[in-house]
């Protein structure tokens, strides 16, 4: 969940960055290659704040095996959430890798939470395992 909103927090940043930084005349929002950059940021983002919300739904509701859905979420954040952290670095060019903007510590932070309880391969290898009992 921590990971969800500072992926949230860090496509903000980036937004507002773009839309306020001018070069050659310009903000960066107006270049498409970066408003496709932030659209694809968001569907990633957007992704992974549905999968999170099922898994607390399914934990709440303490019915079936909430695990699964965690599991699940767990495999996304690893992939949309370094894609929307590296994206971001990408967009703030080089003040992306400074410390002057929090986006950089947004970044890592998502980058950390993928290993967190479990990586990506602990979490498929979780998956498959039950899968192949249950057949």
């Amino acid at each position: 969940m921590e990971a969800v909103s500072a992926a949230g927090a860090l496509l903000e940043q980036t937004i507002d960055y773009l839309l306020n930084r001018v070069q050659f005349g310009v903000p960066l929002a107006s270049h498409q290659a970066l408003r496709h950059r932030v659209a694809e940021m968001y569907v990633e983002y957007e992704n992974l704040r549905g999968l999170v919300l099922q898994a607390l739904r399914a934990a709440g509701a303490g019915d079936g095996m909430p695990w699964r859905d965690i599991a699940f979420a767990k495999l996304r954040l690893g992939e949309a959430g370094r894609f929307i952290a590296q994206s971001a670095i990408q967009c703030h060019g080089g003040m992306g890798m400074t410390e002057a903007l929090p986006a950089i510590r947004l970044a890592r932070r998502i980058m950390m939470a993928e290993f967190e309880f479990g990586d990506r391969a602990f979490h498929a290898q979780r998956l498959l395992d039950a899968s192949r009992r249950a057949a």
